[in-house]
């Protein structure tokens, strides 16, 4: 797969325009918006174009969505530059705007990779990132500084777009990088006809690399160089259940071994478990393994040259 553009936010000051404001509104109702107020009770009208929602508000009109579900019925892969003219044109022409020179105010670059094994795999395998906080909410990991308006996130799109019936085989990793400060990220506005050229897409790609490669990769299935006592035998065990159960979601003979496990074996028994559970921990490969697989599709997705 490609990467591309997904969701994106375009602004059209009032201020600058030769109408004034009113004229707006008047175009609001005449396209069929509904007319209501935002939070702060002021005049709101929003029109619903597919899955992108403009709002004609006060102080300019906005329009938000996805370009790429907007123009392919479905978002597994963004659009490219060269799309964006025919999708920005038939929405201007719907909103009687244009949107080509509209400002972004946000922009997300979209890539989802085919991977060999379930995603929660690849997911359990980030670590941390110098300088952003790592969160999780469901199956999505995330990176991200509040104050600099970037956030990446990796999650199984595969997953999400069966959950709204539409089935594609194999194991899909979404990585997005979002971006609410666009102009401040990428080091000047942009605006739609900007998009079309294609280098805030390419500016993108390049710091989706970077920051991929900043992230840690966990090696928690290496077992460790010694374990010398029932407590660290028994959380090491622990361990292990809970990597397993993340990958598989079977945890197969392991648990009857927790079940069993006696705080006050003796040591012949201990390392016994050691050995059983280094074994376990090897059947299921190293992460190293994975982050080669990925260092290496995201690097070719991402127009980046690995050496060798």
């Amino acid at each position: 797969m490609f990467l591309g553009y997904d969701t994106v936010r375009l602004w059209i000051p009032y201020s600058g325009d030769t109408r004034p404001g009113a004229e707006y509104w008047e175009q609001a109702q005449r396209l069929g918006c509904r007319i209501g107020h935002d939070k702060k009770g002021r005049q709101l009208a929003t029109l619903p174009l597919g899955n992108i929602q403009a709002a004609f508000m006060a102080g300019g009109l906005s329009v938000r969505g996805s370009l790429a579900r907007y123009a392919q019925g479905e978002n597994l892969s963004g659009i490219l530059p060269g799309d964006v003219p025919d999708v920005l044109a038939e929405l201007s022409g719907r909103l009687e705007a244009n949107l080509m020179q509209a400002k972004a105010t946000r922009i997300d670059a979209a890539l989802s990779v085919e991977v060999r094994n379930p995603v929660r795999e690849y997911l359990g395998m980030l670590g941390s990132m110098p300088r952003k906080a790592k969160s999780t909410s469901g199956d999505t990991v995330y990176y991200q500084t509040k104050k600099r308006g970037k956030v990446l996130a990796f999650y199984d799109k595969g997953a999400e777009m069966q959950a709204k019936g539409k089935i594609h085989p194999g194991h899909w990793l979404r990585y997005e990088l979002r971006l609410s400060k666009p102009g401040e990220s990428l080091g000047g506005a942009v605006t739609g006809a900007d998009l079309a050229e294609g280098w805030p897409l390419e500016r993108m790609a390049a710091m989706m690399w970077k920051e991929y490669k900043a992230i840690t990769k966990q090696d928690t299935m290496k077992a460790p160089t010694g374990i010398r006592t029932a407590g660290e035998g028994k959380a090491y065990c622990h361990g292990v259940l809970m990597r397993k159960a993340l990958q598989t979601g079977e945890l197969g003979d392991l648990v009857e071994m927790v079940r069993n496990y006696n705080p006050g074996m003796a040591s012949k028994e201990l390392y016994r478990m050691r050995k059983a559970l280094e074994k376990e921990a090897a059947g299921y490969g190293a992460d190293s393994e994975l982050a080669n697989e990925l260092d290496g599709i995201f690097s070719q997705a991402l127009g980046v040259e690995v050496p060798g």
